[in-house]
């Protein structure tokens, strides 16, 4: 190999010479920049050009392989592949015996892997829950078979998701290990795509005031086996007083399909009365004169305030 450093046509341009070739190349068409072309010259490295390279049999005949699949590929376009109802026929020339091989996607269903995820949320002590480790840590204090979850990750806006290989093991932790772990205010849920709002959510009125909520969650469950996220009690807008209407958040539709009609006793007096849940909000509040009254004067006073202030 030998290097020119003066070139024929510009002072400043570097050559190099193949070594295989003999022909003179430039230093920044081959790509070699300055620092490069200095260790070409102190440890007497051989250089090769592109088109040397490229002639070498390996290389030619694996560049022509590869073409000839592309090319086979692109002439098969028309075959048919198998989807996940197909039935392939598959035949042994040996034996000479047709075996029926059903292609089964190894993916599941979106809604169905997301039935075995947990969300928890409100932990009391979230800076050790930040790493899938930190987390299995935090669950093998409490349980011993914290090897069930098979992924276990920090949420963006906050909360953690857990991943179980069924939904029966994802029910257990949250009943029995969820506040264990994670404090007695953390809630535990499923993820907020996995069912649409209106499907979960139904709504009992007559409820009286002075009934504990908690009580009747629990007296729900109890009674229909099914599981309740969250229950509230709804407000009148403007005078935000409590109403006789309770909103009930529940982990599935079928959980709300069970509660749809029962019966249940009062907590507060031991007085069975039939408690319906519906799913959509049909109920219509008419205030009494007096109400409406109230309104009227709270209206007049205010606008009168109003522009009151601007004399």
């Amino acid at each position: 190999m030998h290097w020119m450093w003066k070139d024929k046509t510009h002072s400043k341009t570097d050559w190099i010479e193949c070594n295989t070739c003999r022909c003179w190349w430039h230093c920044s068409c081959a790509g070699i920049n300055n620092k490069d072309s200095i260790k070409y010259t102190t440890y007497h490295i051989k250089y090769s050009c592109a088109f040397c390279i490229i002639r070498k049999e390996n290389i030619f005949e694996r560049a022509t392989n590869i073409t000839k699949t592309v090319d086979n590929q692109l002439n098969n376009t028309n075959k048919v592949y198998p989807t996940p109802q197909t039935t392939v026929n598959d035949t042994n020339q040996s034996s000479q015996q047709s075996i029926d091989i059903t292609c089964k996607p190894k993916q599941r269903p979106f809604k169905e892997v997301t039935g075995d995820i947990l969300i928890v949320d409100n932990i009391k002590e979230p800076e050790k829950c930040k790493t899938s480790t930190d987390i299995r840590k935090e669950i093998s204090k409490k349980e011993k078979g914290s090897n069930i979850i098979q992924f276990s990750y920090k949420l963006p806006l906050g909360g953690i998701a857990l991943h179980f290989p069924s939904s029966e093991e994802k029910k257990k932790f949250k009943e029995r290990d969820a506040k264990e772990v994670f404090g007695e205010d953390s809630v535990a849920h499923n993820p907020a795509s996995h069912y649409h709002k209106q499907n979960i959510i139904g709504f009992a009125k007559n409820i009286p005031l002075n009934l504990n909520l908690d009580k009747l969650k629990s007296e729900i469950e109890y009674q229909t086996g099914g599981n309740i996220s969250e229950i509230c009690r709804l407000h009148f807008w403007d005078t935000k007083r409590p109403m006789k209407v309770v909103k009930i958040f529940f982990d599935s539709p079928s959980d709300l399909d069970k509660s749809l009609d029962i019966e249940i006793a009062n907590v507060s007096n031991n007085i069975t009365q039939k408690i319906k849940v519906e799913k959509k909000r049909n109920i219509k509040f008419i205030r009494g004169q007096k109400t409406l009254s109230q309104l009227w004067i709270k209206f007049l006073l205010r606008n009168f305030l109003y522009k009151a202030s601007y004399l």
